[in-house]
């Protein structure tokens, strides 16, 4: 009975262990991917394209960025394509976001609040909407900055419209 009550024991926190790995090491290709993208973007300019409906979209290494106004409020964003444009899926969903800012933002902050009881909502200022995974293109993210926070970005993770992980990147 020992025998089994230690493999049992062992089995458990090896599959801990094999979890905990796996969730550093996405989050370190996270942070690799933004630096490698940071350091390309002080090499050669970025390729500019004119979209009737979000404006001008500055685009490098197929990753998109441009803003919107809507309600007297700047929405920044993100978007994956390839080198010559943005993803067309990706579009329409950010477009369909977009028209539904409000709701996503109150409700990724009251996710984020849960999972970080210590601040409080107001505290946080949004920058970014990020639409990264072409093959998940109903995943995206909201990022968030904290006053006091210099150094962090507060991320927000949705998929098929409900927010699934919240945390901070360095």
């Amino acid at each position: 009975m020992r025998l089994y009550f230690g493999i049992t024991i062992f089995v458990a926190l090896t599959a801990a262990i094999v979890l905990a790995v796996g969730w550093v090491a996405y989050h370190l290709a996270r942070i690799a991917i933004c630096i490698t993208r940071d350091a390309r973007a002080s090499r050669r300019p970025s390729r500019q394209l004119q979209h009737p409906e979000l404006g001008t979209l500055s685009g490098e290494s197929g990753l998109w960025g441009g803003e919107v106004q809507r309600d007297d409020r700047v929405i920044r964003f993100c978007i994956a394509g390839s080198e010559l444009e943005p993803d067309i899926a990706l579009i329409q969903r950010l477009r369909a976001a977009i028209s539904r800012f409000p709701e996503l933002e109150r409700t990724a902050l009251e996710f984020l609040c849960v999972q970080e009881p210590d601040v409080q909502q107001g505290e946080f200022t949004f920058q970014s909407m990020d639409f990264l995974w072409k093959h998940k293109p109903d995943s995206f993210a909201l990022e968030f900055t904290l006053a006091g926070d210099d150094d962090g970005i507060w991320r927000v993770e949705f998929e098929e419209g409900r927010p699934k992980f919240a945390g901070r990147d360095d």
